[in-house]
Parts: C-alpha cells; structure tokens; sequence
C-alpha cells in the first residue's frame, strides 16, 4: 500500500490502490480520495513561510524536482529527514507511522497567537497509514487520536510552551496526514476512537513515533551545537 523513497531534502511515500486520505497540509490538505504521494519536505533555512511564496518555493523545489503530481500532499518542516523517526506494527493491522519533531516553537493549545518573522523553527509533522477499509468518520477518529498522541509525547517529555509555563500540545506549525483503504465493500471499520482495538493500536503507534522523533531531533540538535 506504501513505498517509501526520496532525497535529503524530501521524503516521497507512494501509495497504491483505492485510498482516502485526511490531511491537514497546506498543500493539498483536507478530504482527497486516491492520493497518489504524501511528502514531507525540508524546507531551506532561508524560507521564510511567507504565504505568498509557498506556491512558487512548492513547486519548483519540491513538484518539479521530484516529478510529482501536483495534487501530492506536501507536508513542510525545519526538520531534517535524516531525524525522521519510524514504526510499523502488524499485530493488529498493518499500519505505519513516520514523523519528524521539532518543538522549538512549542505551544499550548489556546494560548495568545504569536507570530514572529524571526520564531525559532520546530514543527511536528506525522503521517500514519492503516492498511485497511475503513470510513471517513473513522478516518477523522485517526486524525483526532493522532493530535491526542502528539499531545501526550510533549506532555510525557514535560515539553512546555516557549511562550509561558504551560504544559505544550503541539507547535504553531504541526501537520498530520492519515491514510487509509476507501470502504469499497461490508468488511469495513465503522469507528476507530479510543475504545476500539484500530485506535488503540494506532494511537500507541503514533505515539510511540512522535515521542522517538522528538528525542531523535533533539539528540541531533544538541551533537551540533556540541560539536561546532
């Protein structure tokens, strides 16, 4: 259902057969049915997230380079790939989970909107994939699990926001995407909260996957400032 590749700059996962997927990318976000790429992207230290330089920084460093269709779901980070953090578990489902994680403009959920040209970069991006039919209900029960994971892996590394003494939910930038089989037959998920066997087994991935790419963005950051 899932291929991985890519550069240094960009993670590409092709995906194959009847999917749909929730996502909340600038690029392509929202409801799309039989996505053919989700990727995350490093993006260069000189952009500055300008909204009117998204579609022409997209396209010719992300698109065009990677030949991708331009309705690919692209999902933007300050992270680097090499930090991105993997799990796979198939004890239940098939199912994946990748993420970078930075936390350096961790916040907490409905705290004051502070925007800042010159904020420090860190952004949690998460892409998880269940190999299986599944409804879109239960697609944004995924979606809300995933945002509740993050929120646990910042609370269970005592992350708080850069703003006040408040424990952190996520960052001003996050990006979630889930994937799934489109119900095209009876054999199909009809929920997938925390009290069902799919969101238990998903929402530990994710989990378990913010968490480490937390950890492992975090070790890099602090070998570079150790060592140059």
């Amino acid at each position: 259902m899932i291929r991985k590749e890519g550069n240094q700059n960009s993670t590409i996962f092709k995906i194959s057969g009847e999917n749909h997927v929730l996502s909340c990318a600038f690029w392509n976000g929202g409801y799309q049915e039989n996505a053919k790429s989700v990727v995350n992207h490093t993006v260069d230290p000189n952009f500055l997230g300008d909204s009117a330089d998204y579609n022409r920084y997209i396209t010719e460093k992300v698109i065009e380079p990677n030949q991708l269709q331009e309705h690919s779901i692209i999902m933007l980070t300050s992270v680097p790939q090499q930090n991105m953090a993997h799990e796979t578990r198939n004890d239940y489902l098939p199912m994946w989970c990748w993420s970078t994680a930075g936390a350096g403009n961790a916040l907490a959920v409905g705290e004051p909107a502070l925007w800042c040209e010159k904020q420090k970069f860190g952004t949690i991006n998460a892409l998880i994939v269940v190999d299986a039919a599944i409804t879109t209900s239960a697609l944004a029960n995924l979606f809300m699990l995933a945002a509740e994971a993050k929120a646990r892996a910042l609370h269970d590394l005592r992350i708080r926001s850069i703003n006040s003494e408040i424990q952190a939910t996520g960052t001003g930038t996050d990006c979630l995407t889930i994937v799934a089989r489109k119900p095209t037959s009876k054999d199909v998920f009809q929920f997938a909260g925390s009290h069902t066997k799919l969101g238990e087994h998903a929402g530990r991935l994710a989990f378990k996957t913010i968490r480490l790419a937390l950890i492992k963005h975090w070790e890099h950051t602090w070998k570079e400032y150790l060592y140059t």
